[in-house]
């Protein structure tokens, strides 16, 4: 069974009652729209809540439990396997744009649309399209629209001022078209966007070609706004709900843009059309199939496998700081209460992917990895170290998280790359599941330099856990200040699976540098 959630009055959002045409298409999908809204209604598996929003949520796949609330105040409590969200985004507010609302002839394309027809337009009439934003949608909106005017009024002149035209695929036969039609294009820097002003009872558009180095100025009677789409306030509020991140924009993160472009970083929730981006219908169309069937895939297993690599609290060193709660990106750890009075973490074995990142942060040292425990590393640096080396080799300690770095060293193996027999390799599931105390406890045990190495910026298995490891280095080097060992011998790499060459410069370097250090002060003789 669905549950359909929807804030407004209808179904339909945006696409059936603003944009019911596709660019560079005659077909109007109002009429398939409409059909497909009247057969979700009329579907007895698929249950529809109008004018209501989710207000509170908890759970994890399989298991979530949502709180839907009506604007008549009714609520009800719902439970369900997997959730979507694809919320609406919306257009620029045009009122900020250009006088539109305040001038007569200054036009959404939307609204101009609706005004195309032979005749419509006065002998010679001239037309500026101003393309607000850059994205696919609105600039195939706005090149379709102008195309549109020269086959209606083929004595209008049409002017199109852009910063950038972004289209797609088929659109550039039809930006050739619109070339040959004897439209204009009017390439402006974004650093000084089009003018408006009125001279003697006449509008004129003024811009400075970026392909002639000229300022022009351009008379219109009418001004064609193609804004870009932005992410609704409500997007922030889903967000806060649903504890799942943003981007710099507004819009949904995905957990990576290739390999799960509609996924959230906690199982079983997902993202389509544009919660996502700003996308035309075919694109929001696309992408909702695929939400759809990542949704189905756990739906039809009878039984959810996890990892056995899961972080568990202990609650007789839990001091019920919370401190795992704001750092987990999987909403796996909550604060509940163990006896009366008392607040401890408690972690959802269903929602943990065991990237270890609570466990290296907890300052009560009260969480612990499965599998990666504090006593096993420690007991794995002690074994690393034990076995002497030539004086002239330095001994170096490195942690390596499983997807990135240590796949690195094994690309570097697999593919011959020599690098000195000086490095120790352990690995972690993630560069931030390294504790200080490993690193201090390793140079104790005599190690010369500690390297620790993730995953390159914005690509972690586990989100953020390469700008939390990135973090816990910076205290490490200030505490390593106050020691005998110099902050240089400590080191950190981002590199990707694939980039075994790279891993092996990083240790021909690093053990470069370690040898002109010298022998650790607290090296074993």
């Amino acid at each position: 069974k669905v549950l359909l959630v929807e804030k407004t009055k209808k179904l339909g959002g945006m696409f059936l009652s603003e944009y019911p045409n596709i660019p560079f298409s005659e077909v109007d999908v109002r009429p398939e729209l409409e059909k497909l809204v009247e057969a979700v209604e009329g579907h007895k598996n698929i249950e529809v809540f109008l004018s209501s929003t989710p207000t509170e949520f908890k759970g994890s796949i399989g298991n979530f439990e949502v709180l839907i609330k009506s604007n008549s105040g009714e609520n009800r409590q719902v439970k369900v396997g997997v959730i979507i969200l694809s919320p609406d985004a919306s257009e620029v507010s045009p009122e900020e744009v250009y006088g539109y609302g305040k001038e007569d002839s200054v036009y959404s394309v939307h609204e101009f649309r609706r005004m195309i027809e032979p005749g419509s337009f006065k002998e010679g009439e001239t037309i500026g399209y101003i393309i607000y934003g850059g994205s696919e949608r609105c600039c195939a909106e706005a090149l379709d629209s102008a195309l549109e005017v020269k086959k209606s009024n083929p004595s209008t002149n049409v002017y199109v001022f852009y910063e950038d035209i972004r289209l797609p695929l088929e659109g550039e036969k039809f930006y050739r078209e619109a070339r040959e039609q004897g439209i204009v294009f009017i390439r402006f820097d974004g650093r000084s966007k089009p003018r408006i002003y009125t001279e003697k009872g006449r509008k004129f558009v003024e811009a400075y070609d970026l392909t002639l180095h000229q300022r022009f100025s351009f008379p219109v009677d009418k001004i064609v706004l193609s804004l870009p789409l932005v992410a609704p306030e409500e997007n922030r509020e889903l967000s806060s709900t649903f504890k799942v991140p943003l981007n710099d924009e507004g819009f949904f993160l995905e957990v990576h843009p290739k390999m799960r472009p509609i996924d959230f970083s906690s199982d079983g929730l997902f993202m389509a059309g544009t919660a996502h981006s700003p996308q035309s219908l075919t694109e929001a169309y696309v992408q909702g199939l695929a939400a759809a069937s990542r949704a189905l895939t756990p739906l039809i297993l009878k039984e959810l496998t996890v990892e056995p690599l899961i972080a568990v609290v202990d609650d007789e060193r839990c001091v019920g700081c919370g401190t795992c709660v704001s750092l987990c990106e999987y909403n796996a750890p909550r604060m509940v209460q163990s006896t009366p009075g008392r607040i401890v973490a408690e972690i959802d074995p269903m929602l943990c992917k065991g990237c270890g990142i609570c466990a290296a942060r907890c300052p009560a040292r009260a969480i612990e990895v499965k599998g990666f425990t504090r006593a096993q590393t420690m007991a794995m640096i002690r074994a690393a170290l034990a076995t002497p080396s030539p004086p002239d080799i330095p001994k170096v300690i490195a942690f390596l998280c499983n997807w990135c770095a240590y796949a690195g060293a094994n690309t570097a193996g697999v593919s011959r790359f020599q690098y000195p027999p000086s490095i120790r390799i352990i690995r972690m599931m993630c560069s931030g599941m390294v504790d200080p105390l490993y690193v201090l406890y390793a140079f104790m045990q005599g190690a010369d330099g500690v390297m620790i190495g993730g995953c390159k910026e914005a690509d972690c298995h586990y989100v953020s856990g390469n700008l939390e490891a990135e973090k816990t280095m910076d205290k490490i080097r200030e505490m390593l200040k106050t020691t005998m060992i110099d902050p240089e011998r400590l080191l950190n790499i981002w590199i990707s699976a694939g980039e075994g060459n790279i891993f092996a410069e990083k240790v021909k370097e690093f053990t470069e540098k370690l040898k002109s250090l010298g022998p650790s002060p607290y090296k074993r003789r």
